[in-house]
Formats: structure tokens, sequence, C-alpha cells
């Protein structure tokens, strides 16, 4: 069938209309903002508080980086030596069968008058029991004192756990005990004597204990 101009340009007049229909109905409509959301109607935004930055400590000078550290202690390490004695009684090759004199240079505690005060002092401040002091020996160093022991307590004593005894005397005290029997009854004894400070003095003294303790307690007894 064929068309005749006329209806050509009817035809191409529907065609052109419905395609500018089409355009205009799928075209977005603008969106209009309100007024308050347009930017140059705000204020800027605050910015947020910077923390406060600490500077770095200061690094210790080359020297002390470079320089190796202190060695530490170990148990390995040897204590330092003692003290050297403050006296000596005997002299290099002596033996227990001679008496040691008295040192010039004796310290207060190992005279006679500094013995007896300090023992009484202990047999006071310690729980030494019925404990008497009842003689002494300082025909030679050191003196030896004799105590008699009238209670279970003082048979039981020490001056060796007594602290005002080995306070000053830190070498230690040899003691020897001895029971005598007189008319029907016992009556125990102990005799006290301190170390001196040199090892050699304190040998001495330890091997003549015995029979200085013995001689002191007979001659007590046959009174």
């Amino acid at each position: 069938m064929k068309l005749r101009p006329v209806q050509y340009i009817g035809l191409l007049f529907v065609l052109v209309m419905g395609a500018r229909l089409a355009m205009t109905l799928t075209r977005p409509k603008p969106v209009t903002l309100p007024p308050s959301l347009f930017l140059h109607n705000n204020p800027p935004l605050p910015l947020p508080p910077m923390p406060a930055v600490t500077p770095p400590p200061a690094l210790p000078p080359l020297a002390e980086l470079a320089a190796p550290p202190a060695p530490a202690p170990t148990a390995n390490t040897p204590p330092p030596p003692p003290p050297p004695p403050a006296f000596r009684a005997s002299k290099p090759g002596a033996d227990q069968f001679q008496p040691l004199p008295f040192p010039k240079d004796v310290t207060e505690p190992f005279t006679p008058e500094g013995f007896k005060q300090h023992l009484e002092h202990a047999l006071k401040e310690c729980p030494m029991g019925a404990m008497e002091l009842v003689s002494m020996d300082c025909k030679e160093f050191p003196c030896m004192a004799l105590t008699e022991l009238k209670d279970e307590t003082a048979r039981q004593a020490n001056l060796n756990s007594c602290m005002p005894w080995i306070e000053i005397y830190e070498g230690g005290t040899q003691y020897v005990a001895s029971t005598q029997k007189r008319e029907g009854q016992e009556f125990h004894y102990m005799t006290w004597v301190p170390l001196p400070p040199h090892t050699a003095d304190a040998k001495l003294v330890m091997l003549r204990s015995h029979r200085r303790s013995k001689a002191l307690v007979k001659a007590f007894t046959s009174k």
C-alpha cells in the first residue's frame, strides 16, 4: 500500500512528537535544596583540638652508650678479708704448756677489770638463773671466771647465748663444767674464758682451758 505525501508528513509528525514526549517523561527532575543546606549559608565547622606533642627524651651521650655495663656481683666473688687482730699474746712457736702473758696493747674487755665488769653485767641482763661469780684467775692471759650454778636454770644457761656478752667477745667463750661433792651434797660449777681475737692465741687458750679450770675449782673448794 503506497502512502501519499500528506500521509508521510503526518506519520513523521507523530514520530517526532512521540520521541519528544518520551524524552520529557524520562528526564530527571531537578532537586531544589532548602536555603539552610547551601554551603554559603553555613559557617565553617571547627577543627578538633590537637593533642599536645611531648618531645622524646634526650639520648645519653655517645660515650655512655659505648661504655660496657658494669659486671654484676656473683656468688663467686670473695668477701673482703677481715681486719687484722687488735693484739696478739703468744709468740710464734708457742705451745700449750706455757701460760700466755698479758699483751701490752690488750683491749679493755680482756683486762681483768673489764672482764669482771662485762661478766657481772651479762649475769644480770641475761636469764642465767642462780649463777654466781665466785672466783677469778688472772695469773695468765686471758682471765678465767668460776661460777657456781645453784639451780637448774643456771646449769642450762650459756654465756654464748647472751647478747650483751657475745657483742663484746665475738670470738666465743670456752667453758668447762664440773661437779664437786662435799658432805653428801653436790655442787655444780662452770668456768668461763673468752677466746682472744688472734687465732693462735685462741687455740692455745682452748688447749689450756681444762687444766686451768681444774686448778681453779680445786683452789676454790679447798678453802
